[in-house]
């Protein structure tokens, strides 16, 4: 009896996460461009701020608190009118203030770079570093987030000219601060992830994983064709600490 029409619907269904995970990203990208231009920011520089916080992931929460597509902390979140985590994890809303944030921390050092610092490690860090954090971290994050951001706009990131953008001067040390880096070139992985598993995502692979299961029966390996599954790209390494 012939299997294909059953490996089809494997394949789909393994393959099923990725469009999801591809279409959310494409929606908050969206939003966040919106609201970007709303507020007066660079689409580019906020794009490349989400990607680094949370890879597009509005259920991401970091073992300290920060939450949502910006990892925006609930302290900092007051400063801005807005109360409860539960409002907060609201994606428009956490995108809103997380960019509103962002912008006084421009506003105040006028340089790209200290502001992503200051994002990411707070300003009072910037402060006791001298305009400079030295956190591995906040190292790698910087890295992360500005070379992301030259690259939208089409500038090497160790020239002069993207050291008078970004108004610090990057370097490939910077991305393997701490001696943490992922196998493939001394890129950084995803410094966060999804926290939860959405309840179609959680169906999907669980059945995924039981005619995955099923097929390792004896029986059906002799008579079906093998299929190598998919990596279920909406899972993500666990969050850093800020």
């Amino acid at each position: 009896m012939c299997r294909c029409p059953r490996a089809v619907l494997l394949i789909l269904l393994l393959h099923a996460p990725l469009s999801v995970a591809a279409d959310e990203t494409t929606r908050y990208a969206e939003l966040a461009g919106r609201i970007a231009d709303g507020i007066g920011l660079d689409r580019d520089l906020v794009q490349a701020v989400i990607a680094a916080e949370s890879a597009y992931d509005p259920d991401a929460v970091s073992p300290v608190g920060a939450v949502g597509l910006m990892q925006v902390m609930p302290e900092t979140a007051r400063d801005y009118g807005v109360e409860g985590q539960t409002r907060l994890a609201e994606p428009a809303t956490n995108l809103a203030t997380g960019m509103r944030h962002l912008k006084r921390l421009l506003e105040k050092y006028d340089n790209i770079g200290q502001a992503v610092m200051a994002y990411n490690a707070g300003e009072g860090a910037l402060a006791r570093g001298g305009g400079r954090v030295g956190y591995p971290e906040t190292q790698r994050y910087t890295h992360r987030v500005l070379t992301d951001y030259l690259g939208r706009k089409g500038v090497a990131p160790y020239s002069e000219a993207a050291r008078a953008l970004v108004g610090i001067a990057l370097s490939p040390a910077m991305a393997r601060a701490g001696g943490e880096r992922s196998g493939a070139g001394g890129v950084l992985r995803p410094v966060l992830a999804r926290s939860a598993l959405r309840p179609e995502m959680a169906a999907r692979q669980a059945a995924a994983g039981a005619t995955l299961a099923a097929r390792r029966d004896g029986a059906q390996r002799r008579s079906a064709p093998s299929l190598r599954r998919a990596p279920p790209g909406y899972l993500r390494a666990p969050p850093t600490v800020r």
